[in-house]
């Protein structure tokens, strides 16, 4: 069974090219989709993490630990996904499957994304004083999901 996404999700992962391309980079990576994930305060992610700390706090945090590129990307039409990123949606998709969703939400995304090690997520997430546990915690998929 191929698992769908949530328009939510779809809606963050557009919202994360526009990310990336905000800091000049010529693909979405890990670090843009949890910027689009954030930026989506409706989403299950977004509230999960916003009962556990301050979302924009943690956007705040973990801007100021990416890159920013030199000069504009030179690629028209759709940033290409970066391995990283394009595994955790993969891995979103395993999650929700091994769930018994037939969606991929935010949290199944979010998850994946947080258990990727020495990313500048759990940096950030340090920065704003949590434990990525706790943070995980927060977003288990096994909650319900509200989102479309």
């Amino acid at each position: 069974m191929r698992q769908e996404l949530t328009q939510t999700v779809r809606d963050a992962i557009r919202r994360a090219e526009v990310e990336a391309r905000a800091l000049n980079q010529e693909f979405v990576g890990t670090d843009h989709l949890v910027l689009g994930l954030l930026d989506r305060a409706e989403s299950d992610a977004a509230q999960a993490i916003q009962s556990v700390t301050n979302r924009e706090g943690l956007r705040t945090a973990l801007l100021a630990l990416l890159p920013r590129g030199g000069q504009e990307p030179l690629i028209t039409g759709h940033l290409p996904f970066s391995p990283k990123a394009q595994r955790a949606v993969n891995d979103a998709a395993a999650r929700a499957q091994s769930a018994g969703e037939d969606r991929v939400s935010s949290r199944f995304l979010f998850q994946a994304l947080l258990d990727e090690p020495q990313s500048a997520l759990r940096q950030a997430i340090e920065r704003v004083g949590l434990q990525p546990d706790a943070l995980g915690k927060a977003l288990d998929p096994s909650s319900a999901s509200s989102e479309s």
